[in-house]
C-alpha cells in the first residue's frame, strides 16, 4: 500500500537515487526534482506534499524553495538534507519553519525514521486544520439560520444578501425553489391569481396549467415519500441476509445496466470492473434494496457533477477482509470555482439540506432537495458500513496536465 507522497528536491543523481531507493522500497509515493524552480512547480500541483530538499539547488535555491513553498502553504513540512555543517547556517534554515535538519551523509535508518514523524505531524496538521474550517461553516450555518429565523418579516433583506455561504438557509430555499415540485407549484399561484374568473368569482384554469399543477403535485408527494423514507431508515433497523461478494457485484453491475440511460446526458460512459473469483468466497451482512438505493444516488450524484465527456468508474475490490466499492468520477468546476468536495466540507455534505451546488439538472429524474448524500449515509450505516470521501490528483496522462477525480468509497467488513 502506498503512503503519502514525498517530493525530493536533490541535484545530486547518486544521493537522490539513493533516497529514492531506500522510500520506494519502504512503499513510499514519490515525486523527484533535480533543481528548486521544477520543485515548486511540482510541489504546486500537489500542495501537501512533505518536502524533502538540499540547499545547493541549481536554478532555484534550496533556500528560496523553502521561502516559495512556506508562501504557498505556511505549515509545509521540509526537511532539509545538505551536507552544509555550520551551525549558523543551520539555525538561520531552521528558523525558516523547516521541521528538521539531516546532515550528509545520510543515516538510512535516520531518515526513515525523520519521515515517519514528519507523516504523522503532518496528518496531525491537516486533521487540525480540516476540523477548524469544519468548525467554522458549521458555525455560519447556524448563525445564518437563527439571522434567518430573527428577520424573517424582512424577506427582501435576505434576498438581496450578497455573500451566503452556502448556508442553511440559502440550501433550504435553492432545494425548494428550483426545478420541479415546490418551485413550480410556488410559481403557479400568482399564474393562478392572474387567471380569469367567471361570475360566481371562480378561477378558470386552462388544461396545460391543470396539467402541470398534476405533473408537479405528484413530484411533491414522490419528496414527502422520500422525507417519509429517510426518517424510518433513521428510526428503524434494516434487515441483513447474509451475501456472498460476488451476489453484491452482480447487484452493482444491474445498477449500473440501469443507470446507463442517464449516459447521453453528459455523454459519460459508466465503467465497473471485473469481478474476481474470490468473490464468491467471501461474505457480507446486506440488505440489497437499500445498497442498491445508496448506489443509485452515488453514481447519478457522479453523474450530476462530472464534467462532459468523462467516465464513471466503479471498482469493486477485495483487500483482506474489506469489500469496497468506489464511484470515482471527473468533477466539474462549481459556482464558486471548488472541484471536488474540500476535505472541510467531507463530512458536512452528509447532512440534511447541505449542498456545495445550486446546480440541478432535471433530466436524471432525481430530487434535489439536499437529501441524497444524507439517505446514503443512514443507509451505509444502517448497513454497518462506512463511507469515505477522497479527492485524487492524476500526473500521469497523456497531455502532462493533472487532473482531478473525486472518489466516493463503501467500505463493507467481509466474513
Amino acid at each position: 500500500m502506498k503512503k503519502d507522497k514525498l517530493l525530493i528536491v536533490e541535484d545530486d543523481i547518486f544521493v537522490s537515487e539513493i533516497v529514492e531507493q531506500v522510500l520506494k522500497k519502504n512503499h513510499y509515493n514519490l515525486n523527484i526534482a533535480r533543481n528548486g524552480k521544477e520543485g515548486l512547480e511540482l510541489y504546486k500541483t500537489d500542495p501537501g506534499q512533505i518536502v524533502i530538499t538540499d540547499l545547493g539547488l541549481p536554478i532555484m535555491s534550496g533556500k528560496d524553495l523553502i521561502k516559495s513553498i512556506k508562501e504557498i502553504d505556511e505549515d509545509a513540512l521540509i526537511l532539509v538534507m545538505s551536507a552544509q555543517e555550520d551551525p549558523k547556517l543551520i539555525i538561520d534554515v531552521m528558523k525558516m519553519g523547516v521541521y528538521d535538519y539531516l546532515i550528509k551523509p545520510i543515516d538510512v535508518d535516520d531518515i526513515l525514521i525523520k519521515i515517519q514523524k514528519a507523516m504523522e505531524m503532518s496528518s496531525l496538521r491537516k486533521m487540525k486544520k480540516i476540523k477548524d474550517k469544519e468548525k467554522i461553516i458549521r458555525l455560519e450555518n447556524q448563525m445564518e439560520w437563527y439571522k434567518y429565523k430573527d428577520r424573517v418579516e424582512f424577506k427582501s433583506e435576505l434576498q438581496q444578501k450578497g455573500n451566503i455561504h452556502t448556508t442553511l438557509f440559502e440550501n433550504l430555499r435553492t432545494s425548494f425553489t428550483q426545478g420541479a415540485g415546490f418551485g413550480i407549484i410556488s410559481s403557479l399561484t400568482s399564474v393562478i391569481l392572474a387567471s380569469p374568473r367567471n361570475d360566481k368569482g371562480d378561477y378558470i384554469l386552462n388544461a396545460d396549467l391543470v396539467n402541470i399543477i398534476k405533473e408537479n403535485g405528484e413530484i411533491i408527494q414522490k419528496a414527502m415519500n422520500s422525507f417519509e423514507e429517510l426518517e424510518w431508515i433513521i428510526h428503524n433497523e434494516l434487515k441483513l441476509d447474509k451475501l456472498s461478494c460476488e451476489e453484491i457485484y452482480n447487484e452493482i453491475v444491474k445498477v449500473k445496466v440501469q443507470l446507463q440511460k442517464y449516459s447521453p446526458i453528459k455523454n459519460n460512459k459508466i465503467i465497473i470492473n471485473d469481478s474476481k473469483s474470490i468473490f464468491s468466497e467471501k461474505f457480507i451482512k446486506m440488505n440489497l434494496k437499500y445498497f442498491r438505493k445508496a448506489l443509485q444516488e452515488l453514481i447519478i450524484n457522479a453523474m450530476k457533477f462530472s464534467i462532459k465527456d468523462s467516465d464513471v468508474i466503479i471498482i469493486a475490490d477485495l483487500v483482506d477482509d474489506s469489500f469496497t466499492v468506489s464511484v470515482m468520477n471527473t468533477p466539474s468546476t462549481d459556482q464558486k470555482g471548488r472541484v471536488g468536495i474540500p476535505d472541510e466540507y467531507q463530512n458536512i455534505v452528509f447532512e440534511p439540506f447541505f449542498r456545495l451546488s445550486a446546480y440541478v439538472n432535471e433530466k436524471y429524474e432525481t430530487l434535489d432537495y439536499g437529501l441524497g448524500l444524507t439517505m446514503v449515509d443512514k443507509i451505509i450505516s444502517k448497513l454497518n458500513a462506512k463511507i469515505s470521501i477522497l479527492n485524487i490528483i492524476f500526473h500521469e496522462i497523456a497531455n502532462g496536465t493533472p487532473t482531478k477525480k473525486l472518489e466516493m468509497v463503501v467500505t463493507f467488513n467481509a466474513i
